[in-house]
This record gives structure tokens, C-alpha cells and sequence, in this order.
């Protein structure tokens, strides 16, 4: 026997929407990045009920339009919900490999201009002393032409210092990294000493020139 079709709502009565309504903004949320994971599956679910109580009770429930359209934007969504775990799944881990590497990389970068800064330095500073009877200059301030910038007694790991506008009003506290031991030492007397260091990485430069860094010798 077949089942009497369903009684005309009230005349004026309002029928309810709400669920489709919620389908729909879900679906519609489900293509903003990082939404898809909380918005997608329940785009479709509430599609689903929505679209049910529509077809069952069309007197009490209506928005079988809004919860059609967002059943299938959440079911569109899936793949790319699907896509973007997997990229997270692989990147994630990655990223926590490569950025480690990238900072111990950028590290390992700086330590090499500060040996490029104290070879500068001892290659200025043995010029200054031929032109001075083999003694070495008195300070950083008196290799103003033969280093031609301050730029070099500033170690690139050391946030604490800058550049000297110039030679003349260098200041060692706020514009150089380095230390210097041997100041009007003899360049002969002093060749195989320590005569610029720097304090941040340990590399130092003898009076002869060699590089002693501070994993090795150069």
C-alpha cells in the first residue's frame, strides 16, 4: 500500500534551511588552503542529511539546492585535501632535515669570510710593515690605506659591531671584531705568533700570514 503524500506545511510557516545553508559554507570553505582538512568531510555529511530531510520532509526542510551544490564542492575538495596531507606528510619532515643544515650552512659561511676578513687584515698589515722596517702597525687605524675599508674588521657573525665611517674615528669597541696582540711588534720576531684573532670562531692569523682556523690549519 502506498503512503499518503505528505501533508502542506502551514500556510506562512517557514521552512528550515539551515543545514544546507552550513553544506554549502563549508564547501565553499573547503577550497581555502589549510580549510579543506576541518571543512571538506563535513561539507559532505552535512550535505547528505540536508539533502535527505529535503527529499523525505519538503513540508519542515528546504535547502536541497545549497546542500547539493555544497556536497560536491566538499566531495571536489577531498582530492586536494588528500594532496595537501601528503605534501605535509613529506615536506614537514624534510624541512625539519634541511633547516638544521641551512643554518649549520650559513654558519660555515660566515666562518669562511671571517678567515677571508683576517687574511685582508694580515696581508695589509705585512704591507704596512715593509713600508715601515718590518715593524707592525701601532693599530687597525693606521691601515687606512692599505686595507682601504673598515668593512673587513667586522666579523659577519657579530651582530654587536658596523663598519667605522672611516679610519680616523674607528673605534674598536663599536667597529672592529677582531683583536690584535702584536701592535709595533717586529713582523721577523713574531712570524710564528698569534697576531690577529678572532673571538667568535677562534680562527687566528699568524705573523708569517698562515691561517690557523679553528677546526684546522690553513
Amino acid at each position: 500500500m502506498n503512503n499518503p503524500p505528505p501533508l502542506p506545511g502551514p500556510s506562512g510557516v517557514r521552512r528550515k534551511t539551515g543545514l544546507g545553508t552550513a553544506s554549502l559554507v563549508l564547501g565553499l570553505l573547503s577550497f581555502i588552503p589549510c580549510l579543506p582538512f576541518i571543512t571538506g568531510i563535513p561539507a559532505v555529511i552535512t550535505g547528505h542529511i540536508a539533502r535527505s530531510r529535503a527529499k523525505k520532509q519538503p513540508e519542515i526542510y528546504d535547502g536541497g539546492g545549497r546542500a547539493l551544490a555544497g556536497l560536491i564542492m566538499g566531495y571536489l575538495s577531498i582530492p586536494y585535501t588528500v594532496v595537501l596531507a601528503v605534501f605535509a606528510a613529506v615536506a614537514l619532515p624534510a624541512l625539519a632535515v634541511a633547516l638544521p643544515e641551512l643554518a649549520r650552512s650559513k654558519g660555515r659561511s660566515q666562518a669562511v669570510s671571517c678567515i677571508n676578513n683576517l687574511k685582508q687584515i694580515s696581508f695589509a698589515a705585512r704591507i704596512w710593515s715593509n713600508e715601515h722596517n718590518e715593524i707592525f702597525p701601532p693599530s687597525f687605524a693606521s691601515l687606512s690605506n692599505e686595507l682601504v675599508t673598515t668593512k673587513a674588521l667586522i666579523c659577519p657573525q657579530d651582530k654587536n659591531k658596523k663598519p667605522g665611517a672611516d679610519f680616523q674615528r674607528l673605534h674598536a669597541a663599536q667597529n672592529v671584531s677582531y683583536e690584535y696582540l702584536t701592535p709595533n711588534a717586529k713582523e721577523p720576531d713574531v712570524a710564528a705568533q698569534i697576531v690577529f684573532r678572532c673571538l667568535i670562531h677562534g680562527n687566528t692569523v699568524q705573523g708569517d700570514g698562515s691561517v690557523q682556523e679553528k677546526s684546522g690549519k690553513r
